[in-house]
């Protein structure tokens, strides 16, 4: 991400923080108490349900915008299923959660380098 582009990096924390959210509710959903108390948390195919969501895409685009700005190399999210409780979870982690967290670092760092702007003061009459 460029360092001397503060507008750069606010619309993409702001867009990562809309991923943020969405990967949120995602895990809200999966994990509602439902009657049927026999679904456990191995039954459920979480990186497979964060894909029908768009949440990796989201990811891999974010990144290749940031990509294309600095003319860098990147890596690429992959989005394959698997249906493999601990690969899930893997999945989950490496290519959503990690993500989402450095990208949203990297453009809170660029942000809390700026210089503090005054607060307008109110003029009394």
């Amino acid at each position: 991400m460029r360092v001397d582009d503060p507008e750069f990096a606010e619309q993409t924390a702001t867009e990562v923080i809309s991923v943020v959210r969405d990967f949120v509710e995602s895990l809200r959903a999966e994990f509602r108490p439902r009657k049927q108390a026999q679904q456990i948390l191995k039954d459920v195919p979480l990186f497979t349900k964060l894909n029908t969501r768009e949440i990796p895409q989201k990811i891999r685009s974010i990144r290749d915008r940031i990509e294309n700005e600095n003319s860098g190399d990147g890596q690429d999210v992959c989005s394959s299923d698997s249906s493999s409780f601990h690969e899930q979870r893997r999945k989950v982690l490496s290519e959503v959660a990690l993500p989402l967290s450095q990208l949203l670092a990297s453009s809170y760092t660029i942000l809390d380098s700026l210089p503090e702007t005054p607060l307008p003061t109110k003029s009394l009459d």
